[in-house]
């Protein structure tokens, strides 16, 4: 008995095109998901690298985690973000007006269970001279006011010191504190 070669399937260019769809599409895909993963690694390290504040707005994250919201009506924005092993602050500087101030200061602490709703006093600046120095802040000018909220459990204590000495353009410096 004879036996004959084994037959081979003429394959169309259909097939060939499915074949070609079924390997390339994942491996496009794989490579355009591989560069964006760098290129989001690349930003992350250079707002990383930072060590002074940053102009414009603080993502919108960071405004969750630390509790700081920017208000509307602000303008000169900058932050920045210092992180450590037991703790993060978010620093941020905005100057407004007084309607502005006064939409953040019931915001704030419209989120924390302190009722009455606390005042600036006149004079009290709660931010550390450590943290001053950190974001390049100097308050030997100026009429400064502020507040500290401390809050419970894992939720950041929240420091905000208001320059009143132009009210028509009040500046705001909060240090937002975040132990874990």
């Amino acid at each position: 008995m004879s036996q004959r070669p084994p037959r081979r399937v003429a394959r169309s260019w259909k097939a060939y095109l499915a074949i070609a769809l079924l390997v390339g599409i994942p491996l496009v895909y794989g490579w355009i998901s591989t560069q964006q993963s760098r290129e989001s690694g690349r930003d992350k390290a250079e707002r990383a690298a930072y060590t002074e504040m940053e102009p414009g707005w603080p993502p919108r994250l960071l405004r969750r985690i630390y509790q700081v919201p920017v208000p509307g009506g602000a303008e000169y924005i900058s932050y920045y973000e210092e992180n450590a092993l037991h703790d993060s602050a978010l620093y941020v500087d905005f100057t407004g007006p007084q309607q502005s101030v006064d939409e953040y200061l019931e915001v704030t602490f419209s989120r924390s269970d302190v009722r009455p709703l606390p005042r600036l006093r006149d004079g009290f600046n709660p931010v550390t001279p450590a943290q001053a120095e950190t974001a390049g802040w100097d308050f030997t000018e100026g009429n400064w006011s502020g507040l500290k909220l401390t809050q419970p459990g894992a939720l950041p204590d929240v420091s905000i010191v208001v320059n009143t000495a132009d009210p028509e353009n009040l500046v705001v410096r909060t240090v937002s504190t975040a132990e874990y």
